[in-house]
């Protein structure tokens, strides 16, 4: 065997492995382009989400976010669920108060009224500004 035929297909073999080990490279590249823009998608999902919610809840500002009662109908001698959410709230008041009540973004309690009540809740921020929203409870 000589050694000629192998020098003249020396050049073509190196190409040959250059253009493979370029193609290996450029798919190794690819993919990991296709995961940093799958990942980059997901975290601005995730940040869209964040920023829904915190409007939401109000954002910076004093927000009462629900008030409500549950059922908002009841017999004498019932009971139901007074429930409330506040935002960015310092203080916060119920009238008439039936329970002690704080700033939550999420508190439910009993109450049991002999006749139709509407029940005030008052929010205060740091700055003293207001927020207040009413829920009726019927009692037939």
């Amino acid at each position: 065997m000589t050694v000629e035929p192998i020098r003249k297909l020396l050049p073509f073999l190196s190409i040959a492995v250059l253009v493979a080990a370029l193609y290996v490279a450029y798919t190794f590249y690819s993919r990991h382009d296709q995961d940093r823009k799958l990942e980059d998608r997901k975290m601005a999902k995730e940040v869209e989400a964040d920023q829904d919610t915190i409007r939401r809840i109000g954002g910076a500002e004093l927000k009462i976010t629900v008030f409500y009662a549950n059922p908002n109908l009841i017999g004498k001698g019932e009971t139901a669920q007074l429930c409330y959410g506040v935002a960015n709230a310092a203080k916060v008041t119920l009238e008439p108060p039936v329970e002690r009540v704080w700033p939550s973004l999420s508190h439910c309690f009993s109450v049991s009224p002999r006749v139709t009540t509407r029940y005030t809740l008052i929010a205060w921020d740091q700055k003293g500004k207001t927020a207040q929203q009413s829920a009726e409870l019927a009692v037939h």
